[in-house]
């Protein structure tokens, strides 16, 4: 099952269309959605997502073709200013995890097939110890994605 752009950025472009966050390039509202890493420049909101590749599952093969069947791993952090407001932002990103099958994602001129998403687990990573003393939460998830 292979695709053009990393799983992260797909799932990144999903949140964002779904509304969970934003894109930092065009909007200086709360929550916006990174791949990769999750910066800490002075001028990025203390509320903000990250969307990371992880290890992928392989599921199998078609026998008569071959394919490869491969689930991909992602990480979402998120990154709040306080505990209450860090787990409501993840409890929304896991509410549109979980209903996502079957949709269509365009990104990078490309539409892709999001066709499940399997949460594996979910917590909280405590309280940065930075002089911001920010929360993190993280959701790790499995996602079937083919490019259309």
């Amino acid at each position: 099952m292979a695709i053009t752009d990393p799983p992260a950025t797909i799932i990144r472009q999903y949140l964002i269309d779904e509304s969970v966050g934003v894109d930092p390039t065009t909007s200086s509202d709360d929550w916006p959605v990174y791949v990769s890493v999750l910066p800490d420049d002075d001028n990025v909101k203390d509320k903000a997502i990250a969307v990371i590749d992880t290890t992928p599952r392989k599921d199998g093969r078609a026998l008569r073709t071959g394919e490869v069947f491969e689930h991909f791993g992602i990480q979402i952090l998120v990154r709040a200013d306080t505990y209450p407001n860090g787990w409501t932002k993840l409890g929304a990103i896991m509410d549109k995890l979980d209903v996502a099958s079957n949709v269509s994602v365009s990104y990078n001129s490309s539409t892709y097939k999001l066709w499940a998403v399997s949460r594996t687990s979910f917590f909280s990573l405590g309280m940065e110890t930075d002089k911001r003393r920010r929360e993190i939460f993280s959701v790790n998830s499995l996602v079937a994605i083919a490019e259309s």
